[in-house]
C-alpha cells in the first residue's frame, strides 16, 4: 500500500528525468559548458524545459482525478504536491529568461532586448508574456487578501499562461525544435497539462460529475460551527467513511464556488451531512442557508480511512473541526466489529466540543469504543505521552490524526520518535485550499 501511495511522486520524478535525458542525449553536457556564455545559455534551456514540464503537471495534480488519489495517498496530498511543484515551476521559469539574459553580458543593450522584446518576436513575446501572468498570479496570492471565488477565478488563468508559455516553447528556435524525441515528448506533456486544464476549468461545469441535494435540515452548533444535512435530489452520492466532498449552495446570497466540507454521515444513510467551521466570508454566510434550498456535491474525495493493520487497537485524535470526519467513521463501525478505538477529541473551550454529545451515544452502545475529551484551555497541550498513559502502549497500534496542521506535525514527530512505524500514522490535510 505505501508503495503504491509513492507511485504518484516517483512518476513525476521520473518525467523531469526523462526531460534531463532527452535534453543531454541531444547534446552532451560537455558541448554545453565550453564557457560562460554557453553555461547561462544551457542553464536557462534546462530550467525553461523542467519548468514547462512542472507546470504541466501542477496543473494535472489540480484535475481533481478519483483514480489519482491511490498513488499520492489522497486527495489532500494532490493537492500539496500540486502546490510544492507549481512553486518549483514558477523559479524555474524566473530562471529561464533571467540565466538567458545573462548570457548577452557584458552587452547590457542586448540583455534589455531580451528581456524586453518587440511584439514583432512573438515566440520570445508570448515566453515574456506567460511568465508575467504568472508572477501578477503569485503576487495577488501572497499578497493581496481576495474572496474565495475571486481567487479561484485568477487560479484559472494559470491555464492561459501555460498556453502562451506551449506555444513560445514549441515555436522559439531551440533544444525542442532541434530535436524530434524531445520535441513529441514535450507535446504528450504539454498536451496533457492543456487537456487537464480544458477538462477542469473550461468544461467543468458539464464535464465533472455532479449530485443533487436539498438542504432538510441547518444546525449551528455552537458559534463557530453549524452542520447541514441533506437529502438526494437524484441518484444519491457514494462514499466511503472520512471521506470528503465538494459542495456549491444554490442560494441567490451565495457565489457558486464549490467547497470542501468532510462527511458526518455514515454511507448507509440515504441523507448526507457536513460539518462547517465559519472561516472566511463564505462559511459565515452559510447561516443564509434554508430548508429546500438546493445543493450541487462532487466527489467523494480521500484517503483518509485507510486501515494497514485490522488487528491493531486505533487511536483517532482530532483537534478542532478535524473531528468531523471521525464523526463518519464511528457511525460507520458495525457495533459487532471487534476494533477497539480510544479517540482524543481536543479543543481549545469547552464550548468547541461540538461532537462530543453524538460520540458518547456510539461509546455507550459499543463498548470497544472509548472517547477521551481534552480542553487545552484547562489542561495545555496534548502530547504522545498522555496517549500512552491512557491507552497503554503505543507500538501495536494504527494512528489516525485530523486536526491543524501543527498539531498533526507535532505528533507524527512524536510518534515516530517512540518507534511507530509512518505507514501505520495517517493523517488528512485540511488546509490544502
Amino acid at each position: 500500500m505505501r508503495f503504491i501511495t509513492k507511485l504518484g511522486w516517483m512518476t513525476l520524478i521520473a518525467t523531469n528525468l526523462v526531460t534531463v535525458w532527452l535534453w543531454l542525449a541531444y547534446m552532451g553536457l560537455s558541448d554545453r559548458v565550453g564557457n560562460t556564455t554557453l553555461v547561462m545559455v544551457n542553464i536557462g534551456r534546462i530550467s525553461g524545459l523542467l519548468g514547462m514540464v512542472m507546470f504541466s503537471q501542477s496543473i494535472i495534480l489540480s484535475t481533481r482525478v478519483k483514480w489519482m488519489e491511490k498513488f499520492f495517498g489522497g486527495m489532500d496530498k494532490i493537492y500539496t504536491s500540486h502546490h510544492l511543484i507549481g512553486g518549483m515551476s514558477f523559479i524555474l521559469l524566473l530562471i529561464h529568461p533571467l540565466t538567458l539574459a545573462l548570457s548577452y553580458l557584458p552587452d547590457i543593450k542586448g540583455a534589455a532586448n531580451f528581456l524586453i522584446p518587440q511584439p514583432s518576436n512573438w515566440p520570445v513575446y508570448f515566453g515574456i508574456s506567460s511568465l508575467m501572468f504568472m508572477m501578477a498570479f503569485l503576487v495577488v496570492t501572497f499578497f493581496v487578501k481576495l474572496p474565495y471565488q475571486l481567487w479561484k477565478q485568477t487560479h484559472k488563468f494559470l491555464g492561459v499562461a501555460f498556453f502562451i508559455g506551449g506555444i513560445h516553447s514549441f515555436f522559439i528556435p531551440s533544444d525542442i525544435s532541434s530535436y524530434p524525441p524531445l520535441y513529441i515528448f514535450m507535446a504528450i506533456i504539454v498536451g496533457i497539462g492543456l487537456i487537464c486544464w480544458i477538462y477542469r476549468s473550461v468544461l467543468g461545469a458539464v464535464m465533472v460529475k455532479k449530485f443533487r441535494y436539498e438542504i432538510i435540515k441547518t444546525e449551528k452548533l455552537n458559534n463557530s460551527v453549524m452542520s447541514v444535512t441533506m437529502k438526494p435530489a437524484g441518484s444519491p452520492l457514494k462514499y466511503n467513511p472520512g471521506q470528503f466532498v465538494y459542495v456549491s449552495f444554490e442560494d441567490q446570497d451565495l457565489t457558486k464556488e464549490y467547497h470542501p466540507f468532510s462527511l458526518v454521515s455514515a454511507p448507509k444513510d440515504e441523507n448526507i451531512r457536513v460539518m462547517v467551521k465559519y472561516l472566511g466570508d463564505f462559511t459565515k454566510s452559510l447561516d443564509k442557508l434554508t430548508e429546500g434550498t438546493g445543493a450541487k456535491v462532487e466527489g467523494a474525495y480521500g484517503q483518509f480511512y485507510k486501515i494497514v493493520k485490522p488487528e491493531f487497537p486505533q487511536i483517532w485524535i482530532a483537534g478542532g473541526i478535524g473531528i468531523a470526519p471521525f464523526l463518519g467513521i464511528a457511525k460507520s463501525f458495525d457495533l459487532r466489529d471487534n476494533t477497539k478505538v480510544d479517540l482524543y477529541y481536543c479543543a481549545a473551550k469547552e464550548n468547541d466540543l461540538v461532537a462530543l454529545n453524538e460520540f458518547n451515544m456510539i461509546a455507550e452502545a459499543n463498548p470497544n469504543f472509548r472517547i477521551f475529551p481534552f480542553v487545552s484551555e484547562k489542561y495545555g497541550r496534548m502530547d504522545s505521552g498522555l496517549v500512552e498513559k491512557l491507552s497503554g502502549q503505543l507500538e501495536n497500534k494504527e494512528i489516525f490524526l485530523c486536526g491543524p496542521g501543527p498539531m498533526m506535525k507535532g505528533f507524527k514527530k512524536q510518534f515516530e520518535s517512540v518507534g511507530i512505524k509512518p505507514e501505520l500514522i495517517h493523517s488528512e490535510e485540511f488546509s490544502f485550499i
